[in-house]
C-alpha cells in the first residue's frame, strides 16, 4: 500500500473562479518600460500557502513588439506596502487566450501568509499595455521544506524583456552570460531551484511551429560551464506568440555556489538561428 506523507495533500486558491474564467487585466504604466500600478488578485489569502502557480495572457499582437515584465508581490489586505515575490516575470508575447490555448506558466514553490492580498503590476514595452494574470496558491506544502527569496537573472529593464542569445540550428548555440539584477556579473546567491523564460526580443515575425530548448548553466567562463538546469522548452506561434510548456521548475543538479560563478544560457531552435531574449530565477 503507498503512503502518502500530509504534505501532499493541497487545497487551492485562484483569482480564477466558475463566475471569473479568464484571470485579472493589469494596466502598465502610461510610460513604456516603467511599472504600474499594483492590481489585486486574491485579497485576502485563506490561509498560508506554500507555492504559487503564475500564467500570462493576451500580450502577443501580430507584427507588433510586445514585451513585459511583471512582479508578483503580497501585502497588507486593502493594499499598501507590497513585498515583491517574484520579480520581473517575463509576459513579453503572452498568447492571446481568444484564439490559442495555453500561455506563460510558471511555479515558484514560496511561502505567502494568510490574511494578505495578492497582487500583480508590470511594466511593457508598449505604454499602458495590458495583460491578463493567472495565479493559483497551493495551501499546503507540496515539500518539506519552503524555498527562500527568488532572484532574477538575464534581465533588460530599459526594453522590458531578456537578454539575447543565439541558437544553434537544431544544436546548442554558444553559452552567453545573463547578468544578475544589478547589471553584474556573476551569481547573487546560491540557488536550490531555477526556471527560466523567452521572449520575441523585438522580431515581429514568429511563425508557427518553431521550437527551442534551452539549458542553464554556471561556470567562470563560457569555456568552463557545467549545465545545472533544463532541459525548458518553447514554442512560437505567427501573430508573436510564445508559450513554455515543461518543466516549470527544477532541482540544480549540482551544487551552486556564487563564489566566483556567472549563470549562463543556450538554446537550441528548430531550423533556425534567431535571437530569442532569456530570463532566469533562481529560487534560494
Amino acid at each position: 500500500m503507498l503512503i502518502v506523507p500530509p504534505m501532499v495533500g493541497q487545497k487551492h486558491e485562484s483569482n480564477v473562479t466558475a463566475a471569473s474564467t479568464v484571470g485579472t487585466t493589469v494596466t502598465a504604466s502610461g510610460s513604456a518600460n516603467t511599472k504600474g500600478s499594483y492590481a489585486s488578485l486574491i485579497d485576502p489569502t485563506s490561509r498560508p500557502s506554500y507555492g504559487i502557480f503564475v500564467e500570462f495572457l493576451n500580450v502577443g499582437v501580430a507584427a507588433a513588439v510586445q514585451n513585459g515584465l511583471v512582479d508578483i508581490a503580497y501585502g497588507p489586505t486593502g493594499g499598501g506596502s507590497e513585498q515583491i515575490l517574484l520579480p520581473d516575470l517575463n509576459a513579453g508575447a503572452a498568447p492571446d487566450h481568444t484564439t490559442h490555448v495555453g500561455g506563460k506558466t510558471y511555479f515558484f514553490p514560496v511561502y505567502i501568509p494568510s490574511g494578505v492580498r495578492v497582487s500583480a503590476r508590470w511594466q511593457a514595452s508598449t505604454a499602458s499595455d495590458t495583460v491578463v494574470v493567472r495565479v493559483l496558491l497551493v495551501q499546503e506544502p507540496l515539500y518539506e521544506f519552503v524555498a527562500g527569496p527568488v532572484a532574477v537573472y538575464g534581465r533588460d529593464a530599459a526594453n522590458s524583456r531578456g537578454t539575447s542569445v543565439t541558437p544553434g540550428n537544431n544544436a546548442f548555440g554558444s553559452w552567453t552570460e545573463l547578468l544578475n539584477d544589478a547589471g553584474g556579473s556573476g551569481l547573487r546567491r546560491p540557488h536550490r531551484f531555477w526556471t527560466a523564460m523567452i521572449d520575441a526580443l523585438a522580431d515581429t515575425s514568429l511563425i508557427d511551429n518553431r521550437y527551442e530548448v534551452l539549458e542553464l548553466g554556471v561556470g567562470p567562463n563560457s569555456g568552463a560551464v557545467t549545465t545545472i538546469a533544463g532541459p525548458f522548452f518553447f514554442g512560437e506561434e505567427g501573430n508573436e506568440m510564445i508559450a513554455n510548456s515543461f518543466p516549470l521548475l527544477t532541482h540544480a543538479s549540482a551544487i551552486v555556489d556564487a563564489t566566483n560563478l556567472k549563470l549562463w544560457a543556450r538554446m537550441s531552435q528548430t531550423g533556425a538561428t534567431e535571437a530569442r531574449g532569456v530570463m532566469a530565477w533562481g529560487v534560494d
